[in-house]
């Protein structure tokens, strides 16, 4: 038998003692790592809660609630969904501050806080339990269109209206909508409780609110007689919006046999033809559409094509034109590219036959982007992070162009612009800077719209210092006004083109709100029970309310802490003269 030396016997036994004391030192001590993520699992919060249907309360299933990152740069989103009793958990959310919302086919999409939408606020480590959503059943409106001899009428738009704002005008708005099928009948889904009328039209819509018409190849003859044709008509069948007959949804209520009788009216064409700008020729291939210039197309921005018909030859002629103010827009592919021809078209009982839309050509326009107080050589942020946009600054604009970046050096180029009138519109500018001018050609614009018909050069001039608001908003009673909307707004009039200037936000579920990233100046902000959002464009709306504002003057990294008391929606509906919900 072989035997160990007695050294090699201790070696043995030493190493045996190692290996034993390393594995139970690896079994009984944690890794940092673990520590660390334990650690960091503790601070996450937990949602418990609850759906119901808000007219009977009893639960319900399978009903998707999301959770998403609010007023963060960084985009978190949780998704969970509700058993059989309606019960639904989110946990290992990161503190942060969230909107809340719940979605199920069959109900109206509720947002936490409903009907003011409050964005949740969770801290670290915290259990928020009995969050309760109760879920509205949708509204229906059910009919049918027929013609003057009782004939249904196939594939006529059909929109639930409500009274709302447009471009500081309150008006009647489409909110939802569709098609009347092959024996006209209509079935309107998903409508919240509250007044509506319903309208019957033909033409076009932009995603389903803006209407306009495309042109096509004129006829070969204007015909002499008046021409008359369906025009837009409100339930139960009349052309004026303010006889239209006004039905009340209530939560889970189904109207039905709405009929509608359309009806005919005078109209006119407008036709044309479109030619180059530089050559006065005709244009070989084109297309040309008609828009009520009432309508508020500058938000509309990165549109390729108008779609409808191409035309050939350069001449068009839009038909079944009613009496009013339009945009003419021809649309004219070049090299790749989309240019375009807009003007103002009246329409005054009669035909409009003399329309020449010139196309002009596309230009370069070339910029520089600038730190105030800095020079190129010693400026500490980088330009390169910023990129430019254009957007039509008025009408119905159509191009290709895109964002581009600015160079190390601040300075950029935006190719085949078309000249027209443009908001200058940027993205990525360092923690803390803000907006301080614009100037096109040399000239300081004031209103941030520059007037590229002539070819300017753009100069962005920002600035360090934003300026911050933060504070709380109380209702009547003095208790906290959880998802109130808080509004800033200039306080110079000429400064209502600006629309970095106006800031909204909505207060938490104590009634807190944060407002950062202002341009340094002078404002008014304002807390409200309920707004629409188009009525932030109306200055006569805040005077109004003048005295209900607080006035604020913020200079370079200016804070303020404001306390505000909601505007309540019967204030508002006071004011306006008209009752609450109509």
């Amino acid at each position: 038998m072989h035997r160990d030396s007695p050294r090699g016997f201790v070696r043995h036994i030493t190493i045996l003692l190692l290996l034993g004391v390393t594995r139970l030192a690896a079994q009984s001590t944690p890794s940092a790592a673990n520590s660390s993520e334990d650690e960091q699992l503790k601070k996450l919060a937990k949602v418990e809660g609850k759906t119901v249907n808000s007219v009977s309360g009893t639960g319900i299933g399978k009903v998707t609630i999301t959770m998403r990152s609010f007023g963060s740069s960084k985009p978190l989103k949780y998704v969970a969904t509700s058993d059989a009793e309606g019960s639904f958990v989110i946990d290992r959310i990161e503190p942060g501050r969230y909107t809340f919302s719940a979605e199920k086919a069959g109900f109206l999409k509720q947002l936490y806080g409903t009907p003011r939408a409050t964005p949740l606020t969770l801290s670290e480590s915290q259990l928020m339990k009995e969050v309760l959503f109760k879920l509205t059943p949708q509204g229906v409106i059910a009919g049918r269109v027929i013609d003057e001899t009782g004939e249904p009428m196939n594939r006529v738009q059909i929109s639930a209206m409500r009274w709302a704002y447009s471009r500081g005008k309150r008006s009647l708005q489409p909110f939802a909508g569709g098609f009347t099928n092959d024996i006209g009948e209509f079935r309107i889904a998903n409508l919240a409780p509250g007044s509506y009328c319903v309208q019957a039209r033909g033409g076009d819509l932009i995603a389903g609110v803006l209407p306009f018409t495309h042109a096509d190849a004129p006829s070969a003859v204007v015909p002499e007689a008046p021409e008359e044709s369906y025009v837009p008509t409100y339930y139960p069948s009349t052309v004026d919006p303010a006889g239209a007959a006004m039905l009340q949804v209530a939560p889970g209520a189904v109207l039905r046999e709405i009929e509608i009788q359309a009806r005919k009216s005078r109209v006119f064409r407008v036709r044309g033809r479109v030619v180059d700008g530089a050559t006065g020729l005709p244009v070989t291939d084109a297309s040309v559409m008609l828009s009520p210039a009432s309508a508020n197309y500058g938000l509309i921005s990165g549109m390729s094509s108008m779609g409808g018909p191409r035309i050939r030859g350069g001449v068009f002629e839009a038909l079944n034109v009613l009496p009013g103010s339009y945009y003419a827009t021809a649309e004219v592919p070049a090299n790749g590219q989309a240019l375009y021809a807009r003007q103002t078209v009246e329409v005054v009982n009669r035909n409009v036959l003399d329309v020449v839309m010139r196309v002009p050509r596309a230009i370069d326009v070339s910029g520089r982007v600038i730190m105030a107080g800095q020079s190129t050589s010693e400026q500490t942020f980088k330009p390169e992070k910023i990129r430019v946009d254009l957007s039509p600054a008025e009408g119905f604009g159509i191009g290709t162009s895109s964002p581009v970046g600015a160079k190390p050096d601040g300075s950029f180029v935006l190719r085949d612009v078309v000249p027209d009138k443009y908001r200058v519109l940027f993205g990525g500018a360092p923690p803390g800077a803000y907006l301080k001018s614009i100037r096109a050609g040399g000239q300081e614009r004031p209103d941030g719209i520059v007037d590229l018909n002539n070819g300017s050069s753009i100069e962005i001039v920002l600035a360090m210092g934003a300026a911050h608001i933060t504070g709380a908003v109380v209702e009547a009673d003095d208790k906290p006004a959880a998802g109130a909307k808080v509004t800033l707004v200039p306080d110079d009039a000429s400064l209502h083109r600006r629309m970095d200037l106006f800031r909204n936000t909505l207060t938490d579920q104590s009634g807190k709100f944060n407002l950062d990233k202002i341009v340094p100046g002078r404002y008014k902000i304002f807390a409200w029970d309920e707004l629409e959002s188009d009525a932030a464009e109306a200055l006569e709306f805040f005077q109004m309310f003048d005295s209900k504002a607080i006035s604020i003057a913020l200079d370079d990294n200016g804070s303020e802490n404001v306390q505000l008391k909601a505007i309540s929606a019967d204030e508002v509906a006071k004011a306006f003269g008209y009752p609450p919900n109509h």
